[in-house]
């Protein structure tokens, strides 16, 4: 290595020391370019490589009298040689302690004083820069067309190659470089530029060439890029060689520029791998302090009284996550004194996102204490509602000398919880934001509050539809067979069998008769979402009385017997029920059956509106007393019979939508009783289902 490659980082490390020489402020910033591996200086620092720097003529002192007085009865001790700077250090001294440094250390010494720079940028130092060098683990070695102090330079200090200013660019190993952005389109040429012939010689790099970051190109412009200072370079030693006119010469010229170049390429590849690792080992290094620093701040804010999560900006709600990120997880170790510059600016960002954190889990909050309160109102419901047993005597079939009884049980109706948690007592407690302890605690101070109110909202309800009743004009008498002493005559009247209603609100499909036991048992007619009345009262607008079907109930419990029975007790018959009258052998429950005439009336009445032709005759007409109007356990059906089903065709030509399928012997005798046909015929009358 030539001495002016080992000195031509001189200009580099220049620091401002011109008017002191220890520790001045300017600095000499350099202006050469990288050429083919060798620093181009300018004129005045050619210069001052050959000439030797001459001090300026220093004043003369006046000469005084500096010795220290020596007191009365004190023995003057003889002064020990001490050292003054790094440059009065003995070299073997120096180089043993540089083993023990880093690179970036040495080129901050050099830049020290003008004395430590004149020593480490001497020859003799070099042992200096192999000594830090080797402290690096897996760094490449110094290519032989650069010194050790510019190697070092080049990858541990962030300055633009061609200006020497600060910059945040990136190393581009192919053309070792780190450009700011002014200089990039100085010292920037691209392919696109650069004749065919010449381009072979040069080093390009881009994106794809190298992985790791490569230098950023000027604005607009894509493609292959090299140096300008390269590409003027080759230019002039091409024009030397071709104006040769040699052959021989060229090839020669050609074959070390390959070499070069391939070397070049070489080293880069292996420059490039070190700096990716390096920036893994500073990423990872960063994220330990980071996270060593986050720690610290955590403990320090639990000291004060935060909760961790005050400290969670990472949800959603949280509208100041960037400056807490940016204040906390820093890649700086936190002491007393960055706490003390710290704390005043977290306490504010803390307080804005306890606040946030508080709005956001106020819905959630609020679904928990709406958990807990149907918890406390199903406790309550089994507590305070009562039970009714009853004992029924079932009745049927009519043919026993003896009736067997049947334990029932009749339980009032209780508000479900969606109505509840409308009344205003209720409401309050979920909405006010307290603790579930506090609002157990108000619960229970106000549960007589809610029982009372309670019991208004059960006593409401026979009230409303005894009034129904009374409304409709038909006396009608308790029902029988549910003695109790708990239940009132009026309790009884809404009881019977007989006594009907239905969904006035349900507009599609065939109305639903309901026993008054059924309302609050199935729950259809006090939806959770119904209107309410006022004092937190149910809303019953839409349940009304089902006048026809309880005249064809009347009519089936007169028919089976049992004219004053209750509902109660045609529940415990359960889905028992056949009709007596046509062709459906079905079974069905009470309510089953009352719909099934209510449907047999309606369809009759629109066949007769039709006008078909038709011979329809209605056998589900009371007055049609051939056969009893209601089976009660029927005997079943051979599963033979069932599958050999047929279709009355004179149904299905009815202008009314009417399909009866049943058995054969079920179908002949719909034919006979229904259509008046004394001989059906298949195929005409009948046909396979």
């Amino acid at each position: 290595m030539g001495a002016a490659t080992f000195w031509s980082l001189r200009f580099f490390l220049l620091d401002s020391t011109e008017n002191d020489g220890h520790n001045g402020s300017g600095r000499c910033s350099w202006s050469s370019v990288n050429v083919g591996g060798v620093l181009t200086l300018p004129k005045e620092c050619d210069e001052s490589e050959q000439e030797e720097v001459k001090p300026p003529p220093r004043k003369r002192q006046r000469a005084t009298n500096n010795a220290p007085k020596v007191l009365p009865g004190k023995k003057q001790m003889p002064n020990k040689r001490s050292f003054a700077t790094l440059a009065d250090m003995p070299l073997d001294i120096f180089i043993e302690i540089a083993a023990y440094i880093l690179p970036i250390d040495v080129i901050y010494m050099a830049r020290l004083t003008k004395s430590t720079r004149s020593l480490l940028m001497h020859r003799s130092s070099i042992h200096v820069w192999h000594a830090s060098m080797r402290n690096i683990q897996d760094l490449p070695d110094c290519p032989p067309d650069l010194s050790e102090p510019h190697f070092l330079f080049l990858i541990f200090m962030n300055a633009c190659s061609a200006c020497g200013g600060s910059t945040k660019s990136i190393l581009d190993e192919t053309l070792r470089v780190r450009l700011c952005g002014p200089c990039r389109t100085k010292h920037i040429i691209y392919d696109a530029d650069v004749p065919r012939e010449l381009a072979k010689f040069l080093l390009w790099s881009s994106g794809k060439l190298v992985n790791y970051n490569p230098l950023i190109p000027p604005k607009r412009r894509l493609g292959e890029y090299t140096l300008l200072a390269d590409y003027e370079a080759i230019t002039v030693e091409y024009k030397q060689v071709m104006l040769a006119r040699s052959k021989r010469t060229l090839r020669e010229w050609t074959t070390e520029k390959e070499r070069i170049k391939n070397r070049r390429q070489k080293e880069a590849s292996d420059l490039t791998q070190f700096m990716k690792a390096m920036e893994a080992d500073r990423k990872k290094e960063q994220k330990a302090v980071s996270e060593a620093r986050w720690t610290e701040v955590h403990r320090r804010l639990q000291e004060l009284g935060w909760e961790p999560e005050d400290m969670d900006f990472t949800k959603t709600w949280s509208t100041r996550q960037q400056e807490w990120r940016t204040l906390v997880l820093q890649p700086k170790p936190i002491n007393n004194l960055v706490w003390a510059q710290l704390r005043p600016k977290l306490i504010p960002l803390l307080k804005i996102n306890r606040n946030a954190r508080w709005r956001a889990g106020s819905g959630e909050r609020r679904r928990a204490r709406a958990d807990r309160l149907l918890e406390l109102m199903d406790n309550l419901r089994l507590t305070t509602l009562s039970t009714l047993e009853l004992k029924v005597k079932l009745r049927l079939p009519l043919s026993k000398d003896t009736y067997s009884t049947t334990a029932v049980t009749y339980q009032e109706p209780f508000p479900d919880f969606n109505q509840v948690s409308k009344w205003p007592v209720l409401s309050k407690m979920r909405e006010t934001d307290v603790s579930i302890a506090d609002m157990e605690n108000c619960f229970q101070k106000q549960q007589e509050d809610i029982k009372e109110q309670i019991a208004e909202w059960q006593s409401y309800i026979p009230e409303y539809f005894v009034e129904l009743l009374d409304a409709q004009g038909k006396c009608s008498q308790p029902a029988t067979g549910v003695d109790h002493p708990d239940l009132s005559n009026d309790l009884k009247r809404l009881l019977r069998a007989d006594v009907l209603f239905c969904n006035s609100s349900c507009f599609y499909g065939p109305k639903e008769p309901l026993t008054y036991d059924d309302i609050f048992s199935s729950g259809l007619l006090i939806p959770s979402s119904g209107h309410q009345s006022s004092g937190g009262l149910p809303y019953l607008g839409n349940t009304v009385l089902y006048p026809e079907a309880q005249e064809v109930a009347r009519l089936l419990l007169v028919d089976m017997g049992i004219p004053n029975a209750s509902c109660l007790e045609m529940q415990a018959y359960k889905s028992k029920f056949a009709c007596g009258r046509c062709h459906d052998a079905r079974l069905g429950s009470w309510t089953g059956l009352v719909r099934h005439y209510v449907e047999a009336n309606e369809l009759y009445a629109d066949i007769q509106k039709a006008n078909s032709g038709i011979t329809y005759n209605h056998v589900h007409d009371p007055l049609y007393t051939e056969r009893p109007m209601t089976i009660y356990r029927p005997p079943k059906v051979p599963h033979s019979a069932l599958n050999q089903r047929r279709e009355c065709m004179l149904c299905e030509a009815l202008p009314v939508k009417n399909r009866v399928s049943a058995s054969k012997a079920k179908i002949i005798q719909h034919l006979v009783e229904v259509h008046d046909v004394a001989e059906p015929v298949a195929g005409e009358h009948y046909s396979r289902g």
